[in-house]
């Protein structure tokens, strides 16, 4: 998004039932250790001209251990508010690309300090805030219900949700295109087995480990097999059959 362009924008500002996003993940000095020196000022320059253009837009920001707290201050988000946006989502951190440390996942108590202090500052701020995790620990998981799917761009493959992307090496948009393509990956064994499968009314990754085991079952393809062996062994303490189950009762 920090690459975005006078003219990228206004192209956006043409088209219709369109919200974007610009990722940060807290403070300039947090942010910026993390997604690299001058990424705030970008991140917030972009926000500035998409508002001069009149697009609608909020902040995206992945809370991890090392983050979430100042990311989560009522001045943080004031200070996007200011910049026009009108909503923040956050998502916890999971370590699925290869090299990403496990270390840094929020473990079950700062999976339930964060879910209070969402809901304080939530409460405290003129523009909402949302974790898709919590509320699934209510509403149950959308993935499950089969009203979300996660599609990679440029490979082309559907994923259940962006916190699980694995699928079937056979669930890639540009294998065999054609009409109804999608429609035919939706209907294939893979998802009409995902969402058979476990519990539709909690997270994904309550029980981490059942759900990727399952996945597994599901005939993913040999290199995320490998990947989900390796996020397996980065898991917190606590983190296996239940990391999020105090998001959900708390």
């Amino acid at each position: 998004g920090t690459k975005l362009d006078e003219d990228d924008v206004r192209r956006l500002a043409r088209m219709e039932n369109l919200f974007l996003f610009v990722s940060l993940d807290g403070p300039e000095e947090i942010n910026d250790e993390r997604r690299g020196k001058g990424t705030y000022r970008r991140a917030v320059g972009l926000m500035r001209l998409l508002r001069r253009n009149g697009l609608l837009f909020g902040y995206s920001t992945t809370a991890h251990r090392l983050n979430w707290q100042a990311a989560l201050s009522q001045a943080f988000v004031s200070s996007m508010a200011a910049e026009g946006c009108l909503l923040g989502t956050y998502i916890m951190y999971a370590p699925v690309d290869e090299g990403a440390p496990g270390e840094l996942m929020l473990g079950p108590r700062e999976v339930e300090a964060y879910a209070s202090r969402l809901r304080a500052v939530n409460a405290a701020v003129d523009i909402p805030l949302f974790d898709f995790e919590i509320a699934e620990g209510i509403h149950g998981c959308r993935a499950k219900r089969g009203s979300m799917i996660y599609v990679d761009g440029v490979t082309g493959r559907v994923y259940p949700c962006p916190k699980m992307p694995f699928s079937a090496p056979s669930c890639s948009l540009y294998d065999r295109p054609g009409e109804n393509r999608l429609r035919v990956i939706l209907a294939s064994d893979f998802f009409a087995g995902f969402r058979k499968g476990g519990s539709t009314q909690r997270p994904c990754t309550a029980h981490f480990d059942e759900e990727v085991g399952r996945l597994l079952e599901l005939g993913v393809s040999g290199r995320e097999a490998q990947q989900i062996a390796t996020l397996m062994t980065k898991l917190p303490p606590g983190a296996e059959g239940g990391g999020l189950e105090l998001a959900e009762n708390s």
